[in-house]
């Protein structure tokens, strides 16, 4: 729909400008074709020029030098208002089952597959209406425009190679769990990075580390199935990408507490890859 409007303006622009300066000036109906299309590219580029004025002017006050242990709400509406842009744009049919697991009066600990630099726009998206956080790598911090939103958000960052910083934005993620005001849900993708394997049934070991937050914090676990989502980088504009998300299982407290680390990692990868062996190709 956005490529479509998009194009729509560029060309309505376009046509404008062509039949003023024809009925005007008097050119040639070549010279009219060319000013034209020389018009719609040109209202393209600044519709471009535009997203990106805007993306920066909401983060552009945004201190990613201060930790932030609340989440701003402009933030994430802003950030999901991007993401549904960028889902129009890539022409992204999503498909959700397994929300009604989720009550909107409980936060979560949410893992899922890890497939794609998308994979947490769409889980934001589909889960919007729970206050929500991710921890995410530190690099993901440093993108242009994007950095500023996710720090406003409140996600966490996480750098695998410094334990000390890793105890520490865990023990945030705690706090954001078990707080009496504003608690938030927090997000993670226990395998620790993309999978590249072109198997989509496949998954990746999962770090038990990641689990050590739900003993500490007591809060159930949503394990979620992401599909289709690393097939949207094939022809990215030109065609529509079917996308799913599965809420596979929620598990309680009750359920993981005379469990191990260990045990609950494999618990949840292993329900994660039954899911997907029986719903992938």
């Amino acid at each position: 729909m956005v490529k479509i409007l998009a194009l729509l303006i560029s060309l309505g622009v376009g046509a404008l400008c062509g039949y003023l300066f024809y009925s005007h000036l008097a050119t040639s109906i070549v010279a009219t074709v060319f000013i034209s299309l020389g018009f719609a590219i040109a209202t393209l580029l600044v519709l471009v020029i535009l997203f990106f004025v805007i993306l920066y002017l909401l983060g552009a006050f945004e201190n990613k030098k201060v930790i932030r242990k609340t989440q701003g709400k402009h933030y994430r509406r802003s950030l999901i208002f991007m993401e549904r842009f960028l889902f129009s744009l890539f022409g992204m049919k999503n498909h959700c089952s397994g929300k009604e697991y989720l009550s909107p009066n409980e936060n979560y600990i949410i893992i899922a597959n890890h497939r794609s630099n998308l994979d947490n726009m769409v889980i934001d998206v589909y889960l919007r209406k729970h206050p929500l956080v991710f921890i995410a790598k530190k690099s993901l911090f440093k993108v242009p425009f994007v950095g500023a939103l996710i720090h406003g958000c409140g996600y966490l960052s996480l750098d695998r190679g410094n334990k000390i910083q890793e105890f520490e934005t865990i023990s945030l993620a705690i706090d954001m769990l078990t707080r009496e005001k504003d608690p938030l849900s927090v997000a993670v993708f226990p395998e620790g990075t993309r999978n590249e394997n072109p198997d989509n049934r496949n998954v990746q070991p999962f770090h038990p580390g990641s689990f050590r937050m739900a003993f500490k914090s007591q809060k159930p676990i949503a394990i979620i199935a992401l599909r289709g989502v690393k097939e949207v980088n094939n022809n990215l504009l030109l065609k529509r990408h079917p996308v799913y998300l599965d809420v596979v299982e929620v598990i309680g407290y009750d359920q993981y507490k005379d469990m191990d680390v260990n045990s609950l990692s494999k618990y949840c990868q292993d329900k994660l890859e039954s899911f997907l062996s029986e719903n992938c190709k």
